[in-house]
C-alpha cells in the first residue's frame, strides 16, 4: 500500500468515527460563538508535551496575558481540532492514536472547558528499508545519511527528509534529471519502507544562456557561475551561483534550468533566467539619536545600481542633524540647532580587470558641532577614499582600504616636530580587515558567527601628522537553544599605539594627546553598551577655564566590550530578550586590572569597566527587529567621576539588532 492511499483511508475513517462523538458533544453547546473558552486540556499525551499540541489547535483559551485576543467556542474548530491532532500523531509514526473524545465542560452560563482525550498507541517501527535501482556503494552512502534505519522508529516526516537527502546525492554528482520514489508497507506495528531510484545520465555543462536581461548584460550573469564549460552539474556549485548572482544587487529573482542532455556527449546547457531590480533609487528617511547631543537626524539617499550600463554602483547620501538643546533659564523651552552633518558619494564595481575583485572610490565632507572648551565646531573634514575586497571563499573576504583625510578643526592637539600644537592636519591611512561570517541572516541571526580583524597603519610611509596603529577584533555568536530561543555572545577588544611626533613632554601631553580625537575608543548607547548614551564611555566631565562642568570627550587607547544577550520568540510579531552588556576604554595598559575588569561594588570611575543588565522587547519588520531595550547601571559611578549622563539606567532605541 503506497503512503497515498494510506494518508487516504486514515482521512476517511477519521471523518466517519468523529461525526457521532461531537454530536453528543454539542447537545451542551447551545450555539456556537455564544460561550468562550476558558480552559483548554489534553489528556493522555505522553510523546508530546501539551505546549506542543495546543499550538497545533484552533481552539484557544482566554489569557490575562493576551485579553485582545477571543476564545469563542466552535464546533468547526472541534472539529479540525481533531482531525489535526489524530493527522500529527499518525504523521509521526503513532499509526492507531486517535482522539477518542472531545468533553466539554461547563463552568457558568458563558464559559466552558475543553477536554481533549487523547489514545496515542504504541509507535511504529521500521521493519526494513529496501532499494532498488542504486549500486551497493551508492546504497551504502544512501544508508550512512537518511534519518531511517531498520529497527528505529517510523516517522513520515523522516521518509520525506530521506528521499530528499537521495535526491540530493545524486544531484550533485550532476544527475539533474535524477528520479527517486518511495513506497512504505504496514504489517501491524512494523513499516517497510521501499526507496526505488533512477539517476539517469550525469550532465556535464556544455554553455550558459541567460534570459531576460535588459538594462543589464548578459555577462554580469554569466560571470557569476562557479561552473565552467565541461564541470558536472553539481547542485552545491549551482547554489553558489545563484546566491552570487543575487549578491550582485542586480537581480531580484534567478531561476535555473536545463536543456536536453545530450545522450552521446552527456552536455547540456544551463539556462538561467532572472528578473532585473529597479536599477535606481531615491530614499529619505528620519531617525533620532539619544547620544549625550540628542538628535533628529534627517537622511537622504540617491543611488544608480549600473551606472554607465557597466555594472557600477554609484550612491551619494547626505545626513543633518538637528541638535535639540534646554534652555537653562527655561527647563520646557527648547533650542533647535544644526547638528552633525555629512555627505559621502561613492563608486563601486564588482570585476575588476576581469576578475571577481571589488573595488571602490568616494569621498565624504563631515561636520560635528559639539560644544567643548576649545571651539564650537570642533570636527570639520573631508576625505577621499580607495580601497579592494576579495572574497577568498564563501565565507571569508579580506579587504584593504586607504583614506587620506584633511581636518580643518578639531579639538585634538597634535603636535610638530617644533613643538606647536595644530588645530588642523592631515591623516593618511590603510585599513586591513579578515571577515569570516557564516550567518544565513544578516538582519536577525539566529546561527552561525562572525570574526573580524582590523589593523589600521597611519603616519609612516603614508605620511600626514598623525602616526599610530590600531588593532581591533571582534568575535561573534549565534547559537539556537531550544525551538524559541537563541543565545548571542559578542566579545570585541583593541588598542592603538602612537608613533613619536615631537617633544610632546615638553607640553605636557601624552601619548593619548597625539592620537586624534575621532580616532580614539568610546563605548556605549544602543550597540554596544546599552543604559548609557552614545560613546559615553570615554567622556569625562572637567572644568572649563570658568570652572563650568562640560563634557569632553577624552577616549582611550584600550578597549574592552562584552556583551550575552537571550532573544526568545513570543508570539507573532513580538519577541523579547534579556542581556549583560560590559564595556570599558583605558588611556594605558597599567591601567587595566581584574578588579576594574569584573567588579561591580562601590562607585565607577573613569578607568573601571561599566556593566548593565537589562530586559528589551522586539516587534519584527522586513529589515529587522524594532527594538527597545532598558539598561540598568549594576555600578553608579563616583561623584568625583560623574557619568556624563546622570541616572541609574536609559532606554535605547533602534532598528535591528545590537548585534
Amino acid at each position: 500500500m503506497t503512503r497515498a492511499a494510506i494518508a487516504s483511508a486514515l482521512t476517511l475513517l477519521a471523518l466517519g468515527s468523529i461525526q457521532p462523538r461531537l454530536a453528543i458533544a454539542q447537545l451542551d453547546l447551545g450555539g456556537d460563538g455564544e460561550q468562550s473558552v476558558a480552559k483548554v486540556e489534553i489528556l493522555g499525551n505522553l510523546a508530546y508535551t501539551d505546549g506542543t499540541l495546543k499550538s497545533l489547535i484552533r481552539t484557544r483559551a482566554t489569557s490575562f496575558f493576551r485579553p485582545w485576543r477571543s476564545a469563542p467556542l466552535r464546533s468547526d474548530f472541534l472539529r479540525f481540532d481533531r482531525l489535526v491532532l489524530r493527522d500529527f500523531y499518525r504523521r509521526h509514526g503513532f499509526l492507531g492514536a486517535d482522539v477518542e473524545s472531545v468533553a466539554i465542560v461547563n463552568r457558568d452560563k458563558s464559559s466552558v472547558e475543553v477536554r481533549f482525550h487523547i489514545s496515542e498507541g504504541p509507535h511504529a517501527r521500521v521493519d526494513a528499508i529496501d532499494f532498488d535501482g542504486p549500486t551497493a556503494s551508492d546504497e551504502e552512502v544512501i544508508r550512512s545519511v537518511i534519518p531511517l534505519s531498520a529497527g528505529g522508529l517510523f516517522d513520515f516526516p523522516a521518509v520525506e527528509v530521506s528521499r530528499l537527502a537521495i535526491d540530493s546525492i545524486y544531484a550533485e554528482r550532476g544527475h539533474v534529471a535524477a528520479f527517486v520514489q518511495d513506497s512504505i508497507e504496514v504489517t501491524g506495528e512494523n513499516v517497510r519502507v521501499r526507496f526505488t531510484i533512477d539517476p539517469g545520465p550525469q550532465a556535464r555543462l556544455r554553455r550558459i544562456d541567460v534570459e531576460g536581461t535588459r538594462s543589464t548584460k548578459p555577462d554580469f550573469v554569466s560571470r557569476e557561475v562557479v561552473l565552467k564549460p565541461g564541470a558536472v552539474l553539481a547542485r552545491s556549485r549551482l547554489l553558489r551561483s545563484q546566491q552570487r548572482i543575487y549578491d550582485s544587487g542586480l537581480y531580484g529573482d534567478v531561476q535555473f534550468s536545463t536543456g536536453e542532455i545530450d545522450s552521446a556527449a552527456r552536455e547540456t546547457n544551463l539556462i538561467v533566467s532572472v528578473r532585473e531590480r529597479r536599477l535606481g533609487w531615491v530614499d529619505a528617511g528620519v531617525g533620532y539619536g539619544t547620544g549625550t547631543a540628542q538628535q533628529v537626524r534627517l537622511t537622504g539617499q540617491m543611488g544608480q545600481r549600473n551606472l554607465f550600463r557597466d555594472g557600477v554602483r554609484f550612491l551619494a547620501t547626505a545626513r543633518v542633524g538637528i541638535r535639540i538643546k534646554p534652555k537653562p533659564q527655561f527647563p520646557y523651552v527648547k533650542d533647535l540647532l544644526l547638528g552633525d552633518r555629512r555627505g559621502d558619494v561613492s563608486l563601486t564595481r564588482d570585476w575588476l580587470f576581469g576578475y571577481r575583485v571589488q573595488g571602490s572610490i568616494g569621498a565624504y565632507a563631515e561636520d560635528v558641532p559639539i560644544l567643548v572648551t576649545e571651539t564650537e565646531n570642533p570636527l570639520q573634514a573631508v576625505g577621499a577614499t580607495g580601497g579592494f575586497r576579495y572574497e577568498l571563499s564563501r565565507w571569508t573576504s579580506l579587504s584593504l582600504l586607504y583614506e587620506a583625510r584633511r581636518v580643518n578643526s578639531d579639538s585634538t592637539q597634535l603636535v610638530e616636530d617644533v613643538g606647536t600644537p595644530l588645530k588642523k592636519y592631515t591623516k593618511n591611512s590603510v585599513l586591513a580587515t579578515l571577515q569570516r561570517d557564516t550567518r544565513l541572516d544578516l538582519f536577525d541571526p539566529r546561527a552561525g558567527s562572525v570574526a573580524t580583524a582590523n589593523a589600521e597603519f597611519v603616519g609612516g610611509l603614508f605620511r600626514g601628522n598623525s602616526q599610530f596603529l590600531k588593532v581591533t577584533g571582534t568575535a561573534t555568536t549565534y547559537r539556537p537553544w531550544r525551538r524559541r530561543l537563541t543565545i548571542a555572545l559578542r566579545a570585541r577588544g583593541g588598542l592603538i599605539t602612537s608613533g613619536s611626533q615631537g617633544p610632546a613632554d615638553t607640553l605636557d601631553l601624552t601619548d593619548l594627546d597625539l592620537i586624534p580625537k575621532d580616532d580614539r575608543f568610546r563605548t556605549g548607547g544602543a550597540t554596544t553598551v546599552r543604559g548609557y548614551q552614545e560613546n559615553e564611555i570615554g567622556t569625562i566631565v572637567a572644568e572649563d577655564s570658568l570652572g563650568t562642568l562640560v563634557d569632553v570627550p577624552r577616549g582611550g587607547a584600550y578597549l574592552l566590550l562584552v556583551n550575552a544577550e537571550i532573544r526568545a520568540r513570543l508570539t507573532g510579531l513580538l519577541g523579547a530578550a534579556a542581556f549583560l552588556d560590559g564595556g570599558g576604554v583605558w588611556e594605558q595598559a597599567s591601567d587595566l586590572s581584574w578588579r576594574r575588569i569584573f567588579s561591580i561594588s562601590h562607585g565607577a570611575g573613569y578607568k573601571d569597566m561599566r556593566w548593565v543588565a537589562g530586559v528589551g522587547v522586539r516587534f519584527a519588520s522586513p529589515v529587522g527587529p524594532v527594538r527597545l531595550d532598558y539598561g540598568w547601571k549594576l555600578r553608579i559611578a563616583r561623584s568625583d567621576e560623574p557619568d556624563a549622563v546622570t541616572g541609574r539606567g536609559g532606554f535605547a532605541f533602534s532598528l535591528g539588532q545590537a548585534y
